[in-house]
């Protein structure tokens, strides 16, 4: 037996096809902007180091292992600085970039796109940018696509109605706009 396999989301004979979750495996995305960001935090992290290095030096200067407390906050602050490091890098790593389409209307919703819903249960529009997890913050109108509203809302069109389940409430936001500034 032969089994073949084509994305159907890049072909045009199946234009209504649910398959817009493929964003979903073991990826984020960025924006170049939010990758520049990460990029720069990494720059600026680095820059730290040597100031702790000298901290350290300096540190050891002054006696024992046990009783130096400066030395113990130092090699903390290094460690804390290279785990972080590494994180943004990792972050960075497994990443792929999100291209922002070209400003305008559109009819279907996908990650860099900004959407404006009517949230029924307390009667308010609101206004969010679909992004990536690293990028999300919900209090500046961001969500991630990995998010359980991001997740609902993928492949929907203006005037569909997206359902969230918390808790014994069902909440619902319908699609008033889809567009991108």
């Amino acid at each position: 037996m032969i089994v073949t396999g084509f994305k159907t989301a890049q072909n045009d004979k199946y234009p209504d096809n649910n398959n817009d979750q493929e964003y979903n495996k073991n990826m984020d995305l960025l924006t170049k902007n939010g990758r520049t960001d990460l990029e720069n935090k990494i720059i600026i992290l680095n820059k730290k180091k040597p100031i702790i290095a000298e901290q350290l030096s300096a540190a050891r200067e002054n006696g024992g292992v046990e009783e130096n407390e400066e030395l113990h906050m130092s090699l903390d602050e290094m460690n804390r600085v290279d785990i972080e490091i590494a994180r943004l890098q990792a972050i960075i790593e497994k990443s792929t970039i999100l291209e922002i389409p070209k400003p305008g209307t559109y009819e279907k919703i996908i990650p860099g796109v900004t959407v404006e819903l009517e949230n029924y249960f307390v009667d308010k529009i609101v206004t969010y940018t679909i992004l990536g997890e690293t990028e999300s913050n919900p209090g500046q109108g961001s969500i991630s696509f990995k998010s359980p509203l991001g997740k609902e809302l993928l492949g929907l069109r203006v005037g569909d109605v997206a359902e969230l389940i918390r808790g014994d409430d069902v909440i619902e936001y319908e699609v008033l706009k889809i567009y991108v500034k």
